[in-house]
């Protein structure tokens, strides 16, 4: 079985079924690498003079990935009712992507 080329922004979505609790124990576990591990990285860098429009694809990746995959599981978690419509407010994917698009704007009006 060959699999055909890829763009690597096309990539297939996989559905893992999990329980609830199994849900918020990853996503527990996700923060606490977002805390202690990304959240410092970032910090260095800014004191590097690095901004984040300067990284490369995979360090973007690392750095912000965990970030956004936060989002996705806090946006299904409250769909299902699962965790509170203000945990969606704070840390779901749309505010995320609401920022990043807000970063992007003050990029090109060269607020940043």
């Amino acid at each position: 079985m060959s699999k055909k080329p890829k763009d690597k922004h096309q990539e297939q979505t996989i559905r893992i079924a999990l329980a609830e609790r199994h849900w918020v124990m990853l996503l527990g576990l996700l923060n606490q690498f977002i805390v202690k591990s990304v959240g410092p990285e970032i910090e260095k860098l800014k004191k590097q003079g690095i901004q984040f429009e300067d990284i490369d694809d995979v360090q973007a990746t690392v750095l912000g990935g965990p970030i956004l995959v936060r989002g996705i599981i806090v946006k299904e978690l409250v769909a299902k009712g699962v965790m509170r419509p203000e945990a969606d407010e704070r840390v779901g994917i749309d505010k995320i992507m609401g920022a990043v698009e807000d970063f992007k704007k003050r990029l090109e009006d060269g607020e940043v």
